[in-house]
C-alpha cells in the first residue's frame, strides 16, 4: 500500500509539473547586433503616442551615441503570425544616426516628453549635447551646434524640464546641478549650484510641480530643492555659481551611493530613491505636512 500512495504521489506530481510547463509564458524577442561590436551602457527609448514609431538611443563604449529604428521589430512582434516560440535571431541593423561629437564615452541621456525627439546625451569629459529627430522618422536628425559645457567632470544625469521644451538639469561628479536653456550661450547654465559635498550621481524633475528638483549623492544623501530658491549667477573661482538658500529636505538615510531617484508620476509627493545599500525607500513628504498642521496622533 505504501509503495503504491508513493506511485501515485510521484505521478500526481508529475501531473502538476506538465500542467505547469503547459501554461508557462512564452517570450518572444529579436536581437539587434550593436554598431561595432561595442558594449553598450545605457539606451533610451522614444515612441510615438500611436505606437507606430519607435526609435532607441543607446550609449556605446567607445564614445558615440546610435539611434536606431526599431519600428519593424516591434511590430513583427506585435504581429499575431509571429511566432510563439522563443527566439533568439540576432538581426543586423544600420543605426538610423550617429552622434560622433562627444570626447569620451558616456552615461547620462533623456529624451524630452514634450518635444518629439529632443535628445540629451552627456558623457564623462562633461560634454553635453543636443540632438533633434526632424520628423517622426528622423530621417533629418541634427546634433545642434556646439556642447554645452561648463561641468569639470563627468555628467552623470540628465533631465529635460517637464514644463518647458527649451529647458533642462544636468549633475555631475564636480558636486554640481545645473540648469541650462537651450536658447543661450552652450558654455554658461541659466544655473549653477554646489549641491552636494561628494558626486550628484542622479536627479529627478518633479512632472507636477515643475520647480521642484530631487539629487542624490554618492554620500549615501538625497536632497529636495525648490528652483525659485536659486537665486542670481555670481562669478566665483570655478566660473559661474548661483547662491541659494538651504533644500526643502536633506536626508542620509542610505548607506550606500544613491543609484537612482525618481518623483512618482502622478504624485507630487512621493518620492522612490534606491542605493548601493541593497535598500529602496519611499518617502510621502504630504505625510510630514499633515503631521505638522493637524499635531501628533
Amino acid at each position: 500500500d505504501e509503495d503504491d500512495n508513493e506511485e501515485e504521489e510521484e505521478n500526481s506530481s508529475e501531473t502538476a509539473v506538465e500542467g505547469k510547463k503547459k501554461w508557462m509564458p512564452r517570450c518572444q524577442y529579436r536581437a539587434v547586433s550593436h554598431a561595432e561590436g561595442a558594449g553598450v551602457n545605457r539606451i533610451r527609448a522614444l515612441q510615438t503616442a500611436d505606437a507606430s514609431k519607435l526609435i532607441v538611443a543607446s550609449w556605446s563604449e567607445r564614445g558615440k551615441v546610435f539611434l536606431w529604428d526599431m519600428s519593424s521589430i516591434q511590430a513583427e512582434l506585435n504581429s499575431s503570425s509571429s511566432t510563439s516560440k522563443e527566439e533568439s535571431t540576432t538581426i543586423k541593423l544600420k543605426p538610423l544616426f550617429v552622434v560622433d561629437g562627444h570626447r569620451e564615452e558616456g552615461y547620462s541621456m533623456d529624451w524630452s516628453r514634450r518635444e518629439w525627439g529632443n535628445l540629451l546625451t552627456g558623457d564623462c569629459a562633461g560634454g553635453i549635447y543636443w540632438t533633434q529627430l526632424n520628423g517622426a522618422d528622423g530621417s533629418a536628425t541634427t546634433v545642434n551646434g556646439q556642447a554645452f559645457t561648463g561641468h569639470s567632470g563627468s555628467v552623470e544625469d540628465l533631465q529635460w524640464s517637464p514644463s518647458e521644451s527649451t529647458g533642462f538639469a544636468s549633475s555631475s561628479i564636480d558636486q554640481t546641478v545645473r540648469i541650462w536653456d537651450v536658447r543661450c550661450d552652450p558654455r554658461r547654465p541659466v544655473i549653477s549650484a554646489h549641491c552636494h559635498e561628494s558626486d550628484v550621481n542622479v536627479i529627478s524633475w518633479n512632472r507636477n510641480v515643475s520647480y521642484l528638483l530631487a539629487s542624490g549623492a554618492d554620500d549615501g544623501s538625497f536632497k529636495t530643492w525648490d528652483l525659485r530658491n536659486f537665486n542670481d549667477m555670481k562669478a566665483s573661482s570655478s566660473g559661474f555659481e548661483s547662491t541659494m538658500s538651504a533644500p526643502v529636505a536633506t536626508f542620509k538615510w542610505h548607506l550606500g551611493p544613491i543609484t537612482s531617484i525618481e518623483w512618482h508620476p502622478s504624485e507630487s509627493s512621493v518620492l522612490a530613491v534606491s542605493g548601493e545599500d541593497d535598500q529602496i525607500s519611499l518617502w510621502d513628504f504630504a505625510v510630514e505636512r499633515d503631521q505638522e498642521q493637524g499635531g501628533e496622533e
